[in-house]
Parts: structure tokens; sequence; C-alpha cells
């Protein structure tokens, strides 16, 4: 069994496990704020009693019914938001926001890419952002 999550000393630390088991992703957030709110718990109740379950289950409650994203509502006028295309990439910022470089969980470079080819990389990217 994997430990998602520990409580130290009533909440003077609480830790979350965010990487998966093969260290390849993230866990769904979901999972995530569930053991938080278990966490939270443990704050108040130690043991896993009645009395825990039951405020497990309010906090579950009530962060589900504060989460803004389920909700289709919005505050103030209508606002439009443009969606940075591809193709403006280069325009905004010298191209920094075109899809290149590394997936954060991804994997690293191939073997194949030489040494001077990434310094030549890096270097370049460094000129560019250096102007």
């Amino acid at each position: 069994r994997t430990i998602l999550g520990y409580n130290r000393n009533h909440g003077e630390e609480i830790a979350l496990r965010l990487r998966t088991d093969d260290l390849e992703g993230f866990r769904d957030y979901q999972s995530v704020r569930r053991v938080l709110m278990h966490e939270l718990a443990h704050m108040v109740w130690d043991a896993h009693d009645d009395n825990f379950h039951k405020l497990n289950r309010e906090h579950c409650k009530e962060v589900v019914e504060l989460d803004w994203t389920l909700r289709g509502q919005t505050v103030g006028p209508h606002v439009e938001y443009y969606e940075l295309q591809p193709s403006d990439a280069e325009a905004v910022d010298g191209g920094s926001l075109a899809a290149s470089g590394f997936v954060l969980g991804g994997t690293a470079p191939s073997s194949s890419d030489s040494r001077d080819t990434m310094r030549e990389q890096t270097y370049s990217a460094y000129m560019r952002r250096a102007k």
C-alpha cells in the first residue's frame, strides 16, 4: 500500500504524495484533494473513528460545494479572452511559447542528442532572451 499523505503534530506539517508510484506523472487532482481533506480531519481527530469520518465527509462535501470550477457562473460583465495561437508565439515572446522543450514528468532527451547541440540550443535561447 502507498501512503498518499500524512499529518504530523495536528497540522504542523501535512505532506501529500503528488507523483504516481511509477514517477511518470501526477496523481489525479480529485484524489489529491480527497487525501488533503482526510489529513485536515486528522487535525481534529487522530483515530479513524466515527467522529473522524463524520468530519472528513463534511470537509469533502464543503470542498465540492465551494469548487467554483463546477459552476457555470461568472461575476461581472462578460469578458472575451484571446486564445493564443501557436503562430502568435514568435510575436509575443520570441517563440518561447511555441511547442518545444520538455513536459514535466516526460522523458529525458535521447542519447543521440549531442552535447554540443544541447550547448548550442542553450546558448541560442540565452541570446534570444538577453536582447
